[in-house]
């Protein structure tokens, strides 16, 4: 009988009060990737901004997003074989999406969430050396990148806060040639 009616309690007082307030910001940072065809894999490193207008902590601490982002990477390797020097330059645009968990800690709340983001990815591969071994040239392609990333937010007050993320992203850019099939991963 006393579980029965604090079962009823609950839906008396619900726990579902939705945040008051919404969160917007900024945020940059490193980014790392590989480049990978079948004759050549390549380490990429950039930058990542990232604006999130719409970041809000609803009832049951579940969380939404939306933002847009921009990536961009780059590297270069030689194949030690036939001397082939690979430059590789990717970058994306695009509108993302995100449900997760707040989980709070007081002065810290983790924020584990998948993403979801739709945009164009801008490929250039420039291949040089005494024996070039593919094709060279930019490609643009329509791209829908997504991925689990968990994001640590640190208040320091009511409206400031620092926060801190670890993604990482399936699909984020595909190349085709005439002869072969290039990806990135990040």
């Amino acid at each position: 009988m006393a579980q029965s009616a604090w079962a009823l309690s609950l839906f008396e007082k619900p726990r579902i009060v939705p945040q008051n307030d919404v969160r917007r910001f900024l945020g940059f940072g490193p980014t790392t990737g590989t480049y990978e065809d079948s004759g050549r894999k390549v380490d990429l490193e950039g930058d990542a901004i990232e604006l999130t207008w719409w970041h809000r902590r609803g009832g049951w601490d579940f969380t939404q997003s939306l933002g847009l982002s921009y990536y961009q990477m780059e590297g270069r390797s030689t194949n030690s074989s036939n001397g082939e020097v690979s430059a590789i330059d990717y970058s994306r645009y695009t509108a993302n999406f995100s449900l997760g968990y707040a989980i709070d800690l007081g002065i810290v709340d983790i924020h584990p969430q998948y993403m979801i983001g739709y945009g164009q990815g801008t490929f250039n591969r420039e291949l040089s050396g005494p024996v070039v071994t593919g094709e060279s040239g930019e490609v643009k392609n329509t791209i829908l990148v997504r991925g689990p990333q968990l994001l640590f937010h640190f208040d320091l007050t009511e409206s400031f806060f620092l926060g801190l993320k670890f993604a990482e992203y399936e699909n984020p850019g595909k190349i085709k040639y005439d002869d072969d099939e290039g990806e990135i991963s990040q």
